[in-house]
């Protein structure tokens, strides 16, 4: 198959290397500077080597894939895969984070690749490819160039530029309808061919566009379906006549499969309950998001961040209450999005109180060790 010599997973695997620095990982900067940079340049150098430039100054990688999409046949391939202009595009950005905890000089290809290859492959139907039902959802995220979804696919790939890799910017009103008509798209082919690792990651991604009620329901469909009586979490749906991966329709022929047991769901749907609670996009963390409005009172304590940052929160009769910044790994600068809608904010930390305008993202200088506590300041308007 194409994801087996798919090199957006080396860039992936770079990805988990920043993150355990950035997150307050064991080792610190040494860490970083002896083995994460190392394999972080390595994996940009082999892609940035695959790039063709047009005259223009323009990139495109002229070969790439959607992993498991289409297999190993002929077809499974394509100019600009969204997947791994994704990772390309996430791997520019923390060789430059890097390269700057670190106070060496950045290697200019790096911004070349985030300012000159696209973030995606953008499908545009009106000049036709020859698809049916997602033609009519118009200007969107295609797996590569002239491709969208054209059946229920378990890899939620050509989205990655949503999550896991934050490269795309939601808040960005140019990318609304392409984010949203592959939304329309993916939801039209549905879960018939999901796999049970691949539910908790549906359910982050429309935590992630403020579909929070649906993210909580595609949890509460894998736990119910793609969980066994003890509670090992499974790669094929456990039932027959709800989905077809793995299981035939009718419930007599069930009984000749067995469990295939795979542990990434578990870890999946603990990832996609933190994503409802806060969840950080393009440097700005989010509370609550992904929490349905029903939730009147919920909390969560000790949330670990980037930058080592931990967070704690709670939400009594549907209204934020109190948020709780702990520095535990070094100094950080940490930015929130304003949880009060408008309202300013009082931090006290050491016993000193502060008052910041009523901006939508607030700033908050952190010194290793230090503890903020925010809440809001006037009446809700």
């Amino acid at each position: 198959w194409t994801g087996m010599m798919d090199h957006g997973s080396t860039m992936w695997m770079a990805d988990m290397m920043w993150r355990y620095y950035e997150f307050g990982g064991a080792g610190g900067k040494p860490f970083l500077r002896d083995s994460a940079m190392p394999f972080m340049e390595g994996a940009f150098n082999v892609f940035y080597k695959m790039l063709d430039r047009a005259k223009d100054g323009t990139l495109s990688l002229p070969v790439g894939s959607s992993p498991e999409y289409r297999g190993a046949e002929m077809d499974a391939w394509g100019r600009n895969a969204s997947f791994q202009l994704a990772a390309a595009h996430r791997l520019a950005e923390n060789l430059q984070l890097a390269a700057k905890a670190l106070g060496t000089a950045p290697d200019p290809r790096w911004a070349e690749v985030r300012e000159k290859l696209p973030l995606a492959a953008i499908v545009d139907h009106a000049a036709g490819d020859g698809s049916d039902f997602s033609a009519g959802f118009g200007r969107q995220i295609g797996l590569w160039e002239g491709l969208t979804i054209q059946l229920s696919h378990r890899h939620h790939s050509h989205l990655a530029g949503i999550f896991p890799f934050d490269t795309i910017p939601l808040d960005d009103p140019s990318w609304h309808e392409a984010v949203s008509n592959a939304f329309a798209t993916w939801l039209h082919y549905g879960p018939a061919y999901w796999s049970g690792w691949c539910v908790p990651w549906a359910s982050i991604l429309s935590a992630r566009v403020g579909n929070a009620d649906a993210a909580e329901f595609l949890l509460e469909f894998w736990e119910r379906f793609f969980i066994n009586e003890g509670r090992g979490t499974l790669h094929d749906c456990c039932v027959g006549g709800l989905n077809m991966m793995g299981r035939p329709p009718l419930e007599e022929d069930t009984r000749h499969f067995r469990d295939i047991i795979q542990f990434d769901a578990a870890g999946g749907a603990t990832e996609a309950i933190f994503e409802m609670l806060c969840q950080e996009r393009r440097g700005v963390t989010y509370l609550f998001r992904g929490a349905p409005k029903r939730w009147l009172d919920v909390s969560f304590d000790g949330i670990r961040t980037t930058g080592g940052v931990i967070v704690s929160a709670t939400r009594r009769d549907g209204r934020i209450g109190s948020v709780r910044l702990e520095a535990t790994a070094r100094a950080a600068e940490f930015r929130l999005a304003n949880p009060w809608y408008g309202r300013a904010v009082k931090t006290v930390s050491c016993g000193k109180a502060k008052t910041l305008s009523a901006s939508e993202v607030i700033e908050i200088p952190l010194k290793k060790g230090q503890t903020v506590r925010l809440t809001p300041v006037g009446r809700e308007k």
